[in-house]
């Protein structure tokens, strides 16, 4: 059996095995379910693994701010706060904190349950549109160990939600192609509503499916479902459309202008397999630059390459119907987040392209099932020990891990004394630890600054620290403007994404966190 012919169009005709019996022997099938059991395994050990690890960083206690207001003024706050997004994650991370409080582990349940949730749907989607049960096998435990979907998972944000949405939604459209049922339609529609509820890229379970039915102009009960599932969905969401309107009219998109510099895509082909914590770390891709943090890890770095580069020849290999349809899925939320960046003021960030990875690792799947000889076996092995390789670094490994704002206030905590002021910058930072000082029971006054003149309205402030630097105009400067009115002092270490410095005449003798030079 040549390539051709086992990569058949499976989209445009019944698969083998749920129409007309089951072709293949019961073990055949019944291995098929194991794969898809140790997948799932596999994804609720990394996930539930430290999920309370890393504190709330900016965006996920912005999430809480969202989440504590009441149910009725959640929409206005999603828009507000969250660079116009919709309300349906924070309803349910409002139930999850109401519930349980507003602890790390709480706020990111909603996140752990939509990425395992994720593993079967993306199994079901491959399976349907390709009629390679390997290819669907290997699928499964991809995305049970991605790197990047194991971070989303572990975060509380509406990302894996929206992916978990999407690929529920896409799984119905692939069924409704098979079929033409109207309740695959129906159920398409209503996961469609859902993800356009979750965050603006759920758009793209539509945007998906014009596509697919642009190469099947012919079938008019096709195009027809299609149309009245699309309408459908935009007419449920268009309440949430008209204040996204209304909002960026009022206040633009959020957020200020970054223009592309071509790094874009490959950045994010990389995060793709290498998510957040294998070879140049995000903080020092921020502050230092991409060429410098590269040149630090130049041998994780060529690993990546040379695996997308190995996957993109299998990839091209490929000649049917199924991988059309799959490049479709993967380029399509790409293009329109990279489009959107372009022709807006919101600039671009890998999270809005991770839809992308719905038709990536399914590819990634069929072009490792379809490898001959030992690749067939050896390949899935690789990459699956890259990933889970890079899973390790994100639990282990300091650099990778996000700033520890939980880890500071308690440090300041130690060697400061009680009702001690904090000036930290950036300045809208200050929430972040505040929200940790309540938690702490501490009497801390953390004070936001962003530049040296502000230092000046923090009269008596014995610590400065400073995180985020990107966000920090002059941080040198700032730097500079506080040891020079708090000498003689010191620089202190020891706590993940922070740079303390604290003046000598307020630390506590008694107490002291790591000291640095």
């Amino acid at each position: 059996m040549n390539l051709e012919r086992r990569l058949a169009p499976s989209l445009d005709r019944p698969p083998s095995w749920r129409h007309g019996g089951l072709r293949q022997p019961v073990h055949s099938a019944l291995r098929g379910y194991g794969w898809l059991l140790a997948a799932i395994v596999l994804g609720v050990a990394l996930r539930c693994y430290r999920v309370g690890q890393n504190s709330l960083w900016i965006d996920e206690y912005m999430s809480l701010q969202s989440a504590v207001v009441p149910l009725s003024e959640i929409p206005a706050a999603a828009i507000r706060d969250h660079g116009n997004n919709p309300p349906i994650y924070f309803y349910l991370l409002h139930l999850a904190v109401g519930v349980h409080g507003s602890g790390e582990v709480t706020m990111r349940l909603i996140s752990v349950i939509a990425g395992i949730l994720t593993i079967p749907f993306m199994w079901l989607l491959t399976l349907e549109i390709l009629p390679d049960p390997a290819a669907a096998n290997i699928t499964a435990l991809l995305v049970a160990a991605n790197p990047i979907l194991l971070w989303y998972s572990q975060e509380a944000r509406p990302y894996a939600l929206l992916l978990l949405f999407c690929s529920a939604a896409l799984w119905c459209l692939a069924m409704a192609l098979h079929t033409r049922r109207a309740g695959w339609w129906i159920a398409f529609t209503g996961c469609s509503t859902l993800a356009m509820l979750t965050h603006v890229f759920g758009v793209m379970p539509l945007l998906v499916g014009a596509l697919w039915c642009l190469f099947r102009l012919r079938d008019r009960r096709i195009i027809a479902g299609y149309v009245v599932a699309a309408i459908t969905a935009l007419a449920l969401s268009s309440g949430f459309l008209l204040q996204l309107t209304k909002s960026v009219m009022a206040q633009g998109t959020g957020g200020p202008h970054l223009p592309l510099t071509g790094m874009e895509l490959p950045y994010t082909l990389f995060a793709f397999i290498a998510g957040y914590s294998f070879g140049p770390p995000l903080r020092e891709i921020q502050e230092l630059g991409a060429h410098v943090a590269i040149l630090d890890y130049p041998v994780e770095t060529v690993l990546v390459g040379t695996t997308l580069a190995v996957l993109a020849w299998l990839i091209l290999r490929l000649r049917s119907a199924a991988a059309r349809d799959l490049v479709l899925l993967a380029v399509a939320p790409l293009a329109l987040a990279l489009g959107a960046a372009f022709f807006s003021t919101k600039a671009y960030n890998v999270r809005y392209g991770l839809p992308g990875l719905l038709g990536f690792l399914p590819l990634a799947g069929l072009a490792l099932a379809s490898a001959s000889g030992s690749g067939r076996r050896l390949g899935p092995a690789l990459v699956l020990a890259l990933f889970l390789w890079s899973d390790a670094q994100w639990f282990w490994a300091r650099q990778y891990r996000k700033e520890d704002s939980r880890a500071a206030v308690a440090c300041m905590s130690r060697i400061l004394r009680p009702g001690s002021t904090v000036a930290i910058a950036p300045g809208f930072m200050a929430g972040v630890l505040n929200h940790y000082v309540t938690q702490q029971r501490d009497t801390l006054q953390i004070v936001g600054v962003d530049h040296p003149t502000e230092l000046g309205k923090v009269p008596g402030a014995e610590a400065l620290l400073l995180t985020r630097l990107h966000h920090v105009p002059d941080a040198a400067a700032l730097r500079e403007a506080f040891l020079h009115a708090a000498r003689p002092s010191t620089s202190l270490s020891g706590v993940v994404g922070y740079h303390i410095y604290v003046a000598d005449s307020a630390m506590n003798p008694a107490h002291s966190c790591s000291e640095g030079t």
